[in-house]
């Protein structure tokens, strides 16, 4: 028969064996599944695509421009468009890959090539917390389309700001 000094012993020894196997659950379901990501509003997202997406844009726009060009060079019946990019980017801050999501030039040769031009970039490691899928709208228009959307902007700059009166 079992005394009460037994029988807390017992008690005691299955919750610690409890304890240790849950433990060891959480653990296991950690590293095999996906990793728990804290929720970020989007502010570190749109942060690192300003600092990071965006001047790397700005520094292949030549190379992208080419592809436009060479697009442009087939005689297409549609000049001006834009298309969607989704770029994967690894933990040390590679592009591992590019995907046309949006195409509205209809042309996978061109999608391709913009593609191949990022794809391989190195860009600062992305921190932790953010969804390393990022998208980013891409516009082509030919020159005159451009500096008559540039003038427009500058006038819309030079517009009076119209305050609301409390």
């Amino acid at each position: 028969m079992l005394d009460k000094k037994n029988v807390l012993i017992i008690i005691l020894t299955a919750s610690v064996f409890l304890m240790l196997g849950i433990l060891i659950s959480r653990q296991t379901s950690s590293t095999s599944g996906p990793m728990h990501v804290p929720a970020d509003d989007g502010k570190l997202a749109k942060e690192y695509k300003a600092k990071q997406i965006n001047p790397l844009i700005q520094t292949e726009a030549k190379n992208l421009q080419a592809c436009y060009f060479a697009y442009l060079d087939t005689k297409p019946t549609i000049e001006e468009n834009s298309m969607k990019i989704l770029m994967q980017i690894g933990e040390d801050g590679k592009i591992l890959k590019v995907q046309i999501t949006r195409n509205g030039f209809e042309n996978e040769t061109f999608g391709d090539c913009v593609a191949s031009k990022l794809s391989g970039q190195y860009l600062e490691p992305p921190p932790y917390g953010i969804n390393r899928f990022i998208s980013h709208d891409l516009s082509f228009v030919k020159e005159e389309t451009a500096l008559k959307q540039a003038e427009e902007r500058k006038k819309q700059n030079e517009m009076p700001k119209v305050l609301p009166v409390q």
